[in-house]
């Protein structure tokens, strides 16, 4: 063991402090690549519910912004017509025909389910019924806030019954796609605490959790896929945006000190003891 004697001043000039060794919960630490990504459990796809066509489309650009209640778009159908119309004349024989054998009430409430399923909310149903006039167009309305990802249809387009149009995505919470090798599938688990960062944001980390680990490996490329879920309260973490994934693993009770008291060299590391 070599030793070395340095006196009071040297020691401050040196600036060298002293730590105390300590029992302490070590863990390896696994360190992951990542893509920020939709969580698909926050996205809403709209799809056309009845056959027409597009008259308006106020949403046009992924990424704008949309709240619930908003006009996304209004929507010609020949098939809405006809059940306004319907609905409006059972509303009508019903007032004027209050003792008749038929259940003009049940017939129009089937109808107002039909127009309900097809897109139309209670509150359009309910001025239709007190206005007595048909809407030529229909106005769709977003049921939830959140950013547009995606928009496949335009103004004028004639879309079939369940033809995409548009789908939104509440990013107040996101997952984070990250690979790893095929020796490194047995250190993680689902519910396994992670942190996250990014490039984006050097100073900040954010916490999560593995919402999912693929049970199935690549076949050809040995790479396994985890995703890890995080709160993203302020919507500033982006898809695409690159993220690292750290994870800590395999934790024991063992001796601990400061990283830095560890002198390492080519063929071994070294520490000083006072």
């Amino acid at each position: 063991a070599q030793g070395l004697q340095l006196s009071d001043t040297q020691v401050k000039l040196a600036g060298i402090r002293t730590a105390q060794v300590r029992k302490d919960t070590l863990s390896e630490e696994l360190a992951l690549t990542g893509t920020i990504a939709v969580n698909q459990n926050r996205m809403t796809t709209y799809n056309a519910r009845v056959e027409g066509r597009i008259v308006r489309l106020y949403v046009k650009n992924q990424g704008d912004y949309v709240r619930a209640g908003q006009v996304l778009y209004e929507v010609y159908s020949e098939e809405l017509l006809a059940l306004q119309r319907e609905y409006l004349l059972t509303l009508e024989k019903q007032k004027r025909l209050s003792g008749s054998e038929v259940d003009y009430a049940r017939i129009a409430e089937a109808a107002r389910t039909k127009m309900r399923l097809l897109g139309m909310t209670d509150t359009q149903l309910n001025r239709l019924a007190a206005r007595g006039e048909v809407q030529s167009t229909v106005p769709v309305l977003s049921t939830v806030s959140g950013t547009v990802t995606e928009v496949s249809a335009r103004e004028g387009d004639y879309l079939m019954a369940g033809g995409p149009v548009l789908s939104v995505a509440d990013l107040s919470s996101v997952w984070i796609e990250a690979q790893m090798y095929a020796n490194e599938t047995a250190l993680v688990q689902n519910s396994m605490p992670a942190e996250v960062k990014t490039p984006a944001f050097p100073n900040q980390t954010w916490a999560g959790r593995i919402s999912f680990a693929n049970p199935e490996l690549n076949a050809d490329s040995k790479i396994n896929l985890i995703r890890v879920e995080i709160t993203n309260p302020k919507g500033r973490l982006l898809p695409g945006m690159q993220a690292n994934v750290f994870l800590k693993t395999r934790e024991k009770i063992g001796i601990a000190l400061p990283t830095d008291a560890v002198l390492r060299e080519s063929r071994s590391s070294v520490v000083w003891v006072k």
